[in-house]
C-alpha cells in the first residue's frame, strides 16, 4: 500500500490546456507552502465572518480560535479536505508544477479547472493515496469506476451542449 510519504513525492505529467506538463516531486519547502496557505485561509476566513458588531470579546475569541486551528493545521491531515476545493487543487498542482513549470500561476490553473481544461482523472489517484482511507480493494475498485463513469457522462453532456450551441 502507498503511504502519504510516497504520495507526496507523486510525479508525472498532466495534460493542461492540450499542452503537457511535468509534476514534480513535493520537497519539505513546498508541503511547507501548502501548510502556510491553508493557515491563511483560515485566519482570512474568520476575519471575514466578523461583521464589526461583535465585541471585542467575541472578535479576540474568534480569532484565537482561528489561531489555534490554522496552528495545528497541515494539509495532510485536517486540511486534506480544504485541498480538494478548487482553490485547494489549484494550489497543489501549482506547488507540484512549479519546479518545472515555474511561468504558471495559480489564477491560471484554477481557470483552467473551471473550464474544465485539466483532466484531473489523474489526480484523483494522488488525493486518494493522501486520504489513505483504507478500504477493501473491490470497494476501492467499484468507487473508481463509478467516478470515471460519471465522468464520462459528464463529459459526453458537455460535449453535446457545444455541438448544439454551434449548431443552432
Amino acid at each position: 500500500m502507498t503511504n502519504r510519504a510516497q504520495a507526496t513525492a507523486a510525479s508525472g505529467d498532466i495534460i493542461i490546456d492540450n499542452e503537457t506538463y511535468q509534476m514534480s516531486p513535493l520537497s519539505d519547502e513546498d508541503i511547507g507552502e501548502l501548510d502556510n496557505w491553508l493557515r491563511i485561509r483560515v485566519i482570512k476566513l474568520a476575519r471575514a465572518s466578523l461583521t464589526g458588531e461583535e465585541s471585542d470579546a467575541e472578535r479576540k475569541s474568534v480569532m484565537q480560535s482561528a489561531f489555534d486551528y490554522a496552528s495545528s493545521l497541515t494539509w495532510l491531515t485536517k486540511g486534506i479536505d480544504e485541498m480538494l476545493t478548487l482553490d485547494g487543487v489549484a494550489r497543489f498542482l501549482k506547488q507540484t508544477l512549479k519546479k518545472n513549470h515555474p511561468e504558471l500561476d495559480v489564477a491560471w490553473l484554477r481557470k483552467c479547472i473551471v473550464d474544465n481544461k485539466i483532466d484531473l482523472s489523474d489526480m484523483t489517484d494522488i488525493f486518494d493515496l493522501l486520504n489513505d482511507i483504507p478500504e477493501e480493494p473491490d470497494k476501492k475498485k467499484e468507487k473508481r469506476r463509478i467516478r470515471n463513469k460519471k465522468r464520462k457522462v459528464e463529459k459526453k453532456k458537455r460535449k453535446s451542449a457545444v455541438r448544439k450551441s454551434i449548431k443552432g
